[in-house]
């Protein structure tokens, strides 16, 4: 468990909605079969998805699976 930089509390409903659909969709992309030429979406994916955990902490994505 990392401490948020962003305390989760502050967000209304709709926001936190729409920072877990990003993130659910970046670990989709992650975890999707890709072909080799899209390699660096996946990056970019894995990137953006660490970001969200850096800013609003893991808990936040562990209890809104």
């Amino acid at each position: 468990m990392n401490k948020p930089i962003i305390d989760p509390s502050t967000l209304s409903e709709e926001q936190r909605e729409a920072i877990s659909e990003k993130y659910r969709s970046c670990i989709a992309t992650i975890n999707s079969q890709w072909k080799p030429k899209y390699h660096d979406i996946r990056e970019q994916k894995r990137e953006q998805a660490y970001t969200l955990v850096w800013l609003f902490g893991s808990e936040f994505f562990n209890k809104r699976k």
